[in-house]
């Protein structure tokens, strides 16, 4: 099993921005779909919890309109990103700890904390919004920069 990465709305935003700042995850992503022929073989997972999907879709939404929002998003879907779409018992209990502990944090940014913890991974982002959270909470952050 490789080593897994969540990713969280900004840090996807930069990468599908080709963004200078995200040239460090774009090695992860490269080596994601080169292996996606090789089950079992991949050295990274790379995945992005539901609701930090919507809150990409809505900032392409907002800005560039409904079409061009659509195609980033199936640009997502049709990749090797992981989506997790579940709301278990458990991510809603993590998810509320952790947004009544660090307040500043969206609930969307709650959520990828959570899945990052739950997923015992490595969580990618550039908003500064969680670093309070990097050496309170049993998660790995990566690339993390202020925006």
């Amino acid at each position: 099993m490789g080593k897994t990465y969540v990713i969280d709305a900004c840090a996807l935003i930069a990468l599908t921005n080709n963004e200078e700042r995200a040239d460090s995850i774009y090695k992860i992503y490269t080596e994601i779909n080169r292996t996606k022929l090789y089950p079992g073989k991949q050295r990274y997972f790379l995945k992005i919890h539901y609701i930090n999907l919507l809150e990409f879709y809505y900032v392409f939404l907002k800005a560039k309109g409904k079409h061009y929002a659509d195609e980033k998003l199936n640009k997502i879907k049709q990749s090797n990103i992981t989506i997790a779409n579940t709301f278990s018992e458990e991510i809603f209990h993590l998810v509320g700890r952790i947004k009544a502990t660090y307040h500043a944090l969206s609930l969307a940014d709650s959520f990828a904390l959570a899945e990052t913890i739950l997923s015992k991974g490595t969580l990618i982002t550039f908003d500064k919004g969680f670093k309070p959270a990097e050496k309170a909470e049993e998660a790995k952050f990566f690339q993390h920069k202020s925006t």
